[in-house]
């Protein structure tokens, strides 16, 4: 595990926490990419569709974000449900 703040390296097959507006659920890492970003499957049922536009079992690649403070893994595309 990570130190606090710092984000895991994804290793295909393993879950990591993503954060989603409103939501922070598990995706299984599917695809570790040459940019350091991954490509993973959303692993939970979700709540907040209506605000991030993503559904369980969505394949998302996931990039670091975060604050200076703290790193963490956000989608690096549009949805592909939208947010209407």
């Amino acid at each position: 595990m990570a130190p606090k703040g710092q984000l895991s390296e994804p290793v295909v097959g393993q879950p990591l926490k993503v954060h989603l507006q409103g939501e922070s659920p598990w995706a299984e890492c599917l695809e570790v990419l040459p940019s350091g970003s991954w490509r993973g499957r959303i692993d939970n049922d979700l709540v907040c569709t209506d605000e991030h536009g993503f559904s369980g079992d969505d394949e998302v690649v996931f990039r670091k974000g975060g604050t200076s403070e703290y790193d963490i893994w956000v989608p690096d595309h549009t949805p592909p449900h939208g947010t209407e």
